[in-house]
C-alpha cells in the first residue's frame, strides 16, 4: 500500500487503502472508522485478511498516521488493537507467521513498526516492537498479554512470551476448507506449516467452529471442528509451556467408519528435512543448518517400527510435507502427533506404549477412549489420555478420570500427576 495505492490489492486492503488516502488529503476519518468496525473482531483481529496480509494494513496506518497526525482517539484505540493482533501473530523476528517466504524483516516493514514505536510511545506494544527493533526499552510499562483467541472464528495464537527464543503455535481456519493454515515454532525454528489438512476430504462442508479454549501458566489449548465429506473432525492444537513440546490430533467421528482409512497431512517448511528415529517409528526433523532438531511422533502407533495394519507414518521423497495413517476401528478415531524440540530430551532413550484403558471393569474400545505413555530415559515421562466419547469415569495405569482430556507427569514412584485436564 506504499503511497494508498489502491491497485491489484485484496478488497479488505484496497478499502483501506481509500479509507487512508480519505484522511491523508482530507482529514476524514469515517470511512477509516467505518473500515474497522467491518474488517476487525473487538480484539483488533481482521475478520477475513490472511495473517501475512496484515502487515500491509499496519505499515498503511503508519505511513498515514506519520504524513498527517491527529486523528481521533477511537481511531487510535482501534490501529492500536490492530498493532497488537499482528504482534500476536508475528514470529519474534517481526515476520508474519504462516508465511515462509518473509523469512526476513524487510527495511520498509521495520520503519513501520519504529514509526509505530514512537507514535504508541507508552504502550505495552511499543515495548515488544522495542525488544524485536533492540530498540531502548525507556518506558517499563507491561506487555499485552501474548495468547490469543478469537470466540467467533477459528483464529489463535498460542504462545507464552515474546522473547526471540519462546515458542509459538499459529492456528487459523476461518475460511471454509478442510485444511487449517498453521506454524509451529519451537525455539526459534519454525518445524511445520503452513497448511495442516485430511486427505480423505475434498471440501469443508461447514464453517470451521471454535471449542475449547485455555490459556495458563502450564498450557496453551485450542480446539476446533467442522464437517466435511460425512465425517466430522475435531482438531486439536497443544503447546505444553517450558517444555519445548507441542501436540496436534484430529478426531474424526462418522458413519460406517471401520476398516476406512483415515490420513492426515502436515506440511514442511523449506530447508526442513525429516529422517527416521533409530528403533523407532517417530521422525527427526532437521533444519538446513543442522544445528536444531525435534522429534515427530505418531504416539497412537506402535513405537517400534515393524510391519502393522493400524497405520503408518512418514515423510514424502522431497520432504514437502508428513503423513500419518491409520485404520478406524470404531465409529470415531483420534490421529494425534506429537512434537518435541528439547536437544537434552533426544539424547535419552525414547519409547511409548498405548495403554490399556478401563471403564466399569472393562476394557474400553479404542474408539471410546484412548492413553498412552511417552517416556524419554527414566526421569521424563508423560502420559497422554482423551475421552473420544461421552466423558465418563475411566482409569488407566492405576489412575481414575473423568476428564475429557488429560495431559500428566508419570512419576518414578508411579503417580499420575496432572499438567492439564479438560472437562
Amino acid at each position: 500500500m506504499n503511497d494508498f495505492g489502491v491497485s491489484d490489492l485484496p478488497p479488505g486492503l484496497e478499502s483501506l487503502a481509500r479509507a487512508l488516502c480519505a484522511w491523508v488529503r482530507q482529514g476524514n476519518s469515517a470511512s477509516l472508522e467505518r473500515w474497522f468496525a467491518r474488517e476487525l473482531e473487538a480484539d483488533g483481529a481482521p475478520i477475513r485478511l490472511s495473517i501475512p496480509d496484515w502487515r500491509q494494513c499496519v505499515r498503511g496506518l503508519a505511513e498515514a498516521k506519520h504524513c498527517r497526525p491527529g486523528w481521533s482517539q477511537r481511531v487510535d484505540r482501534q490501529a492500536l488493537a490492530l498493532l497488537r493482533s499482528l504482534l500476536r501473530f508475528s514470529r519474534p523476528a517481526g515476520t508474519p507467521t504462516t508465511d515462509f517466504d518473509a523469512v526476513e524483516l524487510d527495511a520498509g516493514y521495520r520503519t513501520s513498526l519504529a514509526q509505530l514505536a514512537r507514535a504508541y510511545a507508552r504502550s505495552g506494544e511499543a515495548r515488544v516492537i522495542g525488544w524485536w527493533l533492540s530498540l531502548p526499552d525507556a518506558l517499563h510499562v507491561p506487555p499485552p498479554l501474548p495468547a490469543w483467541s478469537s470466540s467467533r472464528h477459528v483464529l489463535a495464537v498460542l504462545r507464552g512470551g515474546w522473547q526471540k527464543r519462546d515458542d509459538l503455535l499459529v492456528v487459523d481456519h476461518r475460511r471454509r476448507e478442510p485444511q487449517t493454515r498453521f506454524e509451529l515454532m519451537g525455539s526459534g525454528y519454525s518445524w511445520l506449516g503452513p497448511n495442516w489438512r485430511l486427505t480423505s476430504t475434498v471440501a469443508a462442508l461447514s464453517s470451521a467452529r471454535p471449542g475449547s479454549w485455555i490459556s495458563n501458566s502450564v498450557a496453551d489449548l485450542l480446539e476446533w471442528s467442522y464437517r466435511s465429506s460425512g465425517l466430522r473432525c475435531t482438531r486439536t492444537a497443544l503447546l505444553v509451556r517450558g517444555r519445548k513440546m507441542a501436540l496436534l490430533g484430529d478426531q474424526i467421528d462418522g458413519k460406517d467408519l471401520r476398516g476406512r482409512p483415515l490420513e492426515t497431512e502436515f506440511d514442511l517448511p523449506a530447508g526442513v528435512t525429516a529422517e527416521p528415529i533409530p528403533g523407532c517409528r517417530g521422525l527427526l526433523l532437521r533444519t538446513s543448518s543442522g544445528r536444531a532438531t525435534a522429534q515427530v511422533l505418531p504416539v497412537a502407533l506402535p513405537a517400534v517400527p515393524y510391519e502393522t495394519d493400524r497405520g503408518q507414518f512418514r515423510v514424502l521423497d522431497d520432504h514437502s510435507h508428513l503423513t500419518l495413517s491409520c485404520m478406524a476401528r470404531g465409529g470415531r478415531c483420534w490421529l494425534p502427533l506429537l512434537v518435541s524440540w528439547d536437544p537434552r530430551r533426544h539424547r535419552k532413550r525414547l519409547s511409548w506404549r498405548v495403554l490399556t484403558v478401563a471403564q466399569d471393569s472393562k476394557v474400553c474400545e479404542q474408539d471410546v477412549a484412548f492413553a498412552v505413555r511417552v517416556s524419554w530415559g527414566r526421569d521424563d515421562t508423560l502420559v497422554i489420555y482423551r475421552s473420544l466419547g461421552p466423558s465418563a469415569p475411566r482409569s488407566f495405569l492405576g489412575y481414575q478420570t473423568k476428564a475429557r482430556f488429560l495431559l500428566g507427569r508419570f512419576t518414578n514412584e508411579g503417580n499420575v500427576e496432572p499438567l492439564l485436564s479438560v472437562d
